[in-house]
């Protein structure tokens, strides 16, 4: 069998391979060497999964048979039909495929015995529609082995995978490059070098690395470089286009020769982002070893860039390849050179979503993103802020509201703005603890640093003074999440695995961490550690990076960001004084030094934001406390809009049950329970009662009356 002569294609290199396949099994050419070449080429999932597999199917005695005649003539027109009912421009692969397919042939019989044949036609024909490209397009030699070859016909490997920056520079499609005048400063004498002339830029995502070599595209296009470099352009790799297709042994590799060949000896520098997926990073030894000799050739020139993870992981440990590699570390930017940026593109933002960014919003997005945007770098969060937020507000102003609300969406954390209504409303729930409320939000309000939590306190008091409800109260007011954890399991130093999970290799590596993986979820929350003083000194010590830095790093190596948590820890070290110790005496004061010394590391102390002492409760806090207590119960009555009415020696029954100089209020709850919840429960299934009607509340002998409130009629 030969085919007519036709234009083949992309589909040349199939028919070489298959007249290979049949000298090397010693018979004649028929369609199922052709099937079988088609499959090794095309290497695609819908073959895979049938096991329609090219070794396999060189076992098949079929091999040997003959077609009949005008097998191929059926074969080429079927296959050509498909090329122009698809208006596509030449003949590939699949559409060979569908010939051999749609014709009564031995490549169909053999085929047919193995799979669904309808089904795979479907698929094959889907494939072919969508322009499906061959793997790789090999010609497999003689000897055995494969040489790669152009995947379009006449288009250079630089044409197909890369982007010429300096041109698009010329054609004002880049955006301006503010400041990095010493790395690019760096850059320009690597490159004018005689040897070791090439390029890593090293730094964490975001910082602008990819910027740097723009900006150089943007140099070149203005002349404003050294001689040696005035006729160079710079050719950014895509490499999602590089590995794309790749699935055959060598494809990639391949690809990769001819863009070394290309660059060998031109006057193009080589852009490669994310280095580390060629060099290493999971990629066959061959591709990095192809590049070792041409990064050492004086006519071929190569910028790379990666994070410093990757270079120590994958550049630093082949000594040979670091060697041809002069490292260029690129910083975040400090909050001054994002500002000169954000203004120095702002326009260009303009222009595109229709709206006017004033100056003070940059500032904004950028002291927004330092503070709220964790795990990425200056300037590429600030800018995307900036982005989105124009997004948002497309035909106006931006302004703060806008950058907050994208800020919302990101990170999960509400911005609070109206903290003063929250510390009324504080001060109004929880009794007789004034001095704490005005500390705390004092704190929580006021300039806040970029390092460490909105604020770390610890509260010390006898028991029920309030401050777990305080905790509990504060979280509400702020709209904060609130964590809990009772610090009673951590008496033991290994425990002190619980809070940011085990680490590897460890029973109960994969489960969630108890404080870490909660802040990771809720970044803005209420940490309440209760009972601080019962956890082993070694949770004291882990808990020390969180109040400096504002940071811990979970099991699993990410960094769980604490700067937008309050953290609250309680004690009730109070109890174990003979005396009370209050504040704003010398001696007082001293002893709760002492105090604080003995339960504590002095590192730890030093990290506190505030101590604050809960003042023991009085008789008339308590009253107060069971006054909001009456109207919790109040809200929960079956008929909406029923009042509750306590006369005045109802109201002090309650508060001398609930009242206990030892602790606190903690025994107000079950005194409202027993003494008013359970008899009213009582009253109201016996009483037919309606909507506004009001119960009294009165006191008789010891115990609490209830009586329908009769309606006033005036006289």
């Amino acid at each position: 069998m030969e085919p007519r002569p036709m234009d083949l294609g992309g589909a040349q290199t199939v028919y070489t391979y298959a007249r290979q396949i049949a000298a090397g099994v010693g018979s004649k050419f028929n369609t199922l060497c052709l099937a079988i070449a088609i499959i090794h080429q095309q290497a695609d999932e819908m073959f895979r999964r049938r096991n329609l597999i090219a070794d396999l199917l060189l076992a098949r005695r079929e091999l040997q048979d003959p077609d009949g005649r005008g097998v191929a003539e059926q074969v080429n027109n079927r296959a050509a039909r498909h090329v122009a009912q698809m208006q596509q421009t030449a003949l590939n692969p699949l559409h060979l495929m569908l010939g051999i397919l749609e014709t009564e042939c031995v490549g169909r019989r053999v085929l047919d015995s193995l799979t669904d044949i309808q089904s795979l036609h479907a698929d094959v024909l889907q494939a072919a529609r969508r322009g499906h490209r061959i793997a790789g397009n090999r010609t497999r030699t003689p000897h055995g082995g494969e040489t790669a070859q152009h995947e379009e016909q006449g288009a250079s490997a630089l044409e197909q995978f890369g982007r010429d920056l300096t041109a698009m520079a010329r054609e004002g499609k880049l955006d301006p490059v503010i400041g990095r005048d010493q790395e690019i400063g760096r850059v320009l004498h690597i490159l004018s070098k005689r040897r070791k002339n090439n390029v890593a830029l090293v730094g964490a995502a975001g910082v602008g690395k990819t910027a740097i070599a723009e900006l150089l595209a943007q140099r070149i296009a203005a002349g404003d470089v050294p001689p040696a470099l005035r006729d160079k352009r710079v050719i950014a790799l895509d490499l999602t286009t590089v590995h794309a297709d790749t699935a055959m042994r060598g494809s990639l590799e391949g690809r990769i020769q001819r863009v070394i060949g290309e660059v060998q000896d031109s006057e193009i520098i080589l852009f490669i982002d994310e280095m580390h997926t060629l060099i290493g990073g999971g990629v066959s030894l061959d591709v990095a070893n192809m590049l070792k000799p041409a990064l050492a050739r004086p006519g071929f020139q190569c910028i790379g860039a990666t994070t410093p993870d990757e270079y120590r992981k994958h550049i630093e440990q082949d000594s040979a390849l670091e060697r041809r590699f002069q490292m260029v570390r690129v910083e975040p930017l400090t909050a001054e050179d994002t500002l000169r940026i954000l203004i120095g593109v702002k326009a260009r933002y303009e222009e595109f979503h229709q709206v006017t960014y004033p100056n003070g919003v940059l500032q904004e997005a950028i002291v927004l993103s330092d503070r709220y945007i964790t795990g990425r770098n200056q300037p590429d969060k600030a800018l995307d802020l900036m982005d989105e937020a124009g997004a948002i507000a497309t035909g106006m102003a931006v302004t703060r509201k806008y950058l907050l609300q994208v800020i919302e969406q990101w990170s999960g954390v509400r911005v609070v703005e109206e903290n003063q209504q929250a510390l009324v409303q504080l001060k109004e729930r929880v009794i007789g603890q004034d001095a704490v409320c005005d500390a705390v939000m004092a704190r929580v309000s006021g300039l806040r640093s970029n390092a460490g939590p909105a604020g770390v306190f610890l509260f010390l008091g006898g028991t029920g003074t309030g401050k777990t409800h305080f905790t509990k109260v504060l979280a509400q007011m702020l709209c904060y999440h609130l964590i809990r954890i009772d610090m009673q399991d951590f008496q033991d130093r290994f425990q002190v695995t619980k809070l940011s999970g085990p680490p590897p290799g460890y029973v109960g590596y994969d489960d969630t961490s108890q404080l870490a993986e909660q802040v990771r979820q809720h970044p803005q929350s209420v940490v309440l550690l209760d009972e601080i003083e019962k956890a082993h000194p070694d949770v004291h010590m882990a808990l020390l990076r969180i109040f400096d830095e504002g940071e811990m790093q979970d099991s699993h190596g990410r960094l769980v960001n604490f700067r937008n948590c309050i953290i609250i820890m309680t004690a009730n070290l109070k109890l174990q004084q003979k005396r009370q110790i209050g504040f704003g005496e010398g001696k007082n004061q001293s002893d709760m030094r002492d105090m604080l010394r003995q339960a504590f590391p002095a590192e730890f102390i030093n990290r506190i934001t505030d101590v604050l002492k809960f003042s023991e409760l009085r008789f008339d806090d308590v009253v107060r406390i069971v006054q909001l207590e009456v109207l919790e119960v109040e809200s929960r009555l079956v008929h909406p809009k029923l009042r509750l009415q306590l006369e005045a020696d109802a109201l002090d029954f309650l508060a001398q049950k609930g009242y206990d100089r030892r602790f606190g209020a903690r025994a107000v709850k079950r005194v409202i329970e027993q003494y008013l919840v359970h008899p009213l429960s009582a009253f109201t299934r016996e009483q037919e009662l309606k909507e506004g009607d009001t119960i009294v509340v009165r006191l008789h002998e010891d115990a609490l009356s209830f009586a329908k409130a009769l309606l006033q009629t005036s006289p």
